[in-house]
């Protein structure tokens, strides 16, 4: 009986992205954005930046109309995720991810949520659920959100009485949605 000598391989499927750490949203009423997020969330902004308990917003100043400009992905190994995803073919350049402005982030824990704005917490907003994305290319999102990134597609369903195709990719404990509108293409 031969047995084979036990190898050691590193795992390079294994999910390393473990959240969406927070998103850059940038408005030329800066003041205004921070505001109304302040509002709708609960929480105080400190320094443009406000987080839930499992997201954050940071609202930087730009000339043109409100937009989002980047999604930052937390892992808790930096390097590894790194050589995965060049493993997989993506190397996080707005041309390799189809104009989605994509940034990772090394964190092995949620950073705390801001501070409330009320003193209530059943006055504010503590986690979000969902985040939507509209994307005129539903396979190329698949192809670059659950294949290159990782992330857990759990649903894909068209319904034309809504005239949309919805994709729900898990990211942590949220959903990552995509939207597609079947009408436009």
């Amino acid at each position: 009986c031969h047995r084979r000598p036990t190898q050691h391989y590193t795992r390079f499927d294994t999910p390393m992205i473990s959240a969406l750490d927070y998103l850059v949203l940038r408005a030329s009423f800066v003041a205004g954005a921070v505001g109304a997020y302040e509002t709708l969330l609960g929480r105080k902004a400190e320094g443009g930046e406000i987080r839930v308990g499992n997201v954050g917003l940071r609202i930087e100043d730009d000339a043109s109309t409100a937009r989002l400009t980047q999604m930052v992905f937390a892992t808790p190994d930096l390097d590894k995720q790194t050589r995965l995803l060049e493993r997989r073919g993506l190397s996080l350049t707005l041309e390799a991810t189809h104009g989605v402005p994509i940034a990772l982030v090394e964190r092995s824990e949620t950073p705390p949520a801001s501070p409330l704005l009320q003193s209530s917490e059943a006055a504010s907003i503590g986690a979000l659920d969902h985040v939507v994305i509209r994307s005129p290319n539903p396979e190329r999102a698949v192809a670059l959100y659950a294949g290159r990134l990782g992330l857990g597609l759990r649903l894909d369903r068209s319904n034309p009485g809504w005239n949309a195709r919805l994709l729900f990719l898990r990211c942590g404990d949220l959903v990552v949605e995509v939207a597609h509108d079947l009408e436009k293409g």
